[in-house]
């Protein structure tokens, strides 16, 4: 029964950690669209590498916790309410609160990521738009010798005009 407690002491501080670890992602996530939206390429690269570092420090947590709730009876290691009837009585609502907001917090990193991508999505498009009006002879289209549509890739040119 001491065992049990301890080990659920550790999965509540491995979770609590792991909450804190995702606030910070989220919020370098933000810091990646705001860099990329202002162009600050160098603040963006400095970003993704803190970023990294962070995912890492996560993975790392990830790990301990899947192996406590494995302890506890899971058997994939993400899933409550295997392991809840085996939680101390004590830990069963700290661990399940804590549990709830990293899965909230999961899901706020997801709609960040999903933003990020949909901006530069558009961008593209639209770039893709404008060297296609302003290359007319790159908008035929090509296929490669297996049949496959290949995407025209802009060329280098030179404008007079920032865009």
């Amino acid at each position: 029964m001491a065992n049990d407690i301890l080990n659920a002491k550790r999965l509540y501080d491995v979770v609590l950690a792991e909450i804190e670890l995702m606030s910070q992602i989220i919020q370098m996530q933000k810091a990646v669209r705001e860099a990329t939206k202002n162009r600050d390429w160098e603040s963006l690269q400095s970003t993704f590498y803190y970023i990294n570092e962070l995912s890492e420090g996560f993975l790392e947590l990830e790990e301990r916790r899947v192996a406590y709730f494995k302890d506890f009876g899971a058997k994939t290691g993400s899933e409550l309410h295997q392991i809840s009837q085996n939680l101390p009585f004590q830990f069963k609502n700290p661990i399940t609160s804590v549990f709830t907001e990293l899965k909230k917090k999961l899901l706020e990193s997801k709609i960040e990521n999903d933003a990020i991508n949909e901006y530069i999505s558009i961008t593209q498009e639209f770039i893709q738009g404008v060297f296609d009006e302003v290359l007319p002879q790159r908008r035929n289209t090509l296929y490669s010798k297996t049949g496959t549509l290949i995407k025209n890739q802009p060329e280098s040119i030179i404008l007079s005009a920032v865009l």
